[in-house]
């Protein structure tokens, strides 16, 4: 059986040793550092940093806890850094976000030039995650310093599935940014025509005005290509 104590910082081991003279010896290990408990509260940084680590680790428990612990989770280790909900946003972890959201966290920021992580997540084509802000309050009709919104973002990368699921939120697709350009101008400039014509479809005033069926406005719009003849 072994005793073990602490003296000055180092730690000892007294173990039978072998018999000399009838007396045991006594071994004194190489000096360990003693363990120390776990603090009862930590710094704003140190909670900061393993929030980070937590959502690094997709730890939801971890979070939890933590987000109950006061830990902010806009804390950045430096300006040009991420924080947490950035880490969440970018990494398209709804799993995390909807976390974040029933502890209260407000999703709804607007970083650098105005742009929001709806502008960030329709940017990414990252679909589940536009769903989970759109359902968390954000506005999908929002605008940048430049004017750009949610839509115009997706339509510019080729996102069609977001471009689909924003139009059904509500987002205009008569905005333009400052450019003067809509989402559909953008789609056409980057050579995302089915993205286009997704556009084109959703304007039914247009065929009410031209007074021309469908199939013809569909002609007249180039959507439908005439390359036979037509008996």
């Amino acid at each position: 059986m072994a005793l073990v104590w602490t003296q000055g910082g180092a730690v000892y081991y007294d173990v039978a040793g072998s018999w000399q003279g009838g007396q045991e010896s006594t071994v004194q290990t190489s000096a360990l550092p003693v363990p120390q408990p776990a603090p009862a509260s930590y710094s704003a940084v140190e909670l900061g940093e393993r929030l980070l680590a937590a959502v690094r680790a997709g730890n939801a428990n971890d979070i939890l806890w933590l987000l109950r612990k006061g830990a902010d989770p806009e804390y950045k280790p430096h300006a040009n850094a991420l924080s947490a909900l950035d880490l969440v946003v970018q990494g398209g972890w709804v799993d995390v976000a909807e976390v974040f959201y029933q502890e209260g966290v407000n999703f709804n920021r607007q970083g650098n030039q105005g742009i929001t992580f709806l502008h960030q997540a329709a940017a990414a084509g990252k679909l589940p995650m536009v769903r989970f802000l759109v359902k968390a309050g954000l506005n999908p009709n929002g605008r940048t310093s430049k004017d750009w919104t949610p839509l115009h973002h997706a339509a510019r990368f080729g996102h069609a599935d977001v471009v689909d699921f924003l139009l059904q939120a509500g987002a205009d697709p008569a905005q333009r940014n400052s450019d003067g350009l809509r989402a559909r101008e953008l789609a056409i400039n980057a050579h995302h025509l089915q993205i286009a014509r997704m556009f084109e479809c959703r304007k039914t005033p247009r065929i009410v005005r031209s007074g021309l069926s469908v199939p013809e406005w569909l002609i007249s719009i180039g959507i439908i290509q005439v390359t036979g003849t037509v008996l």
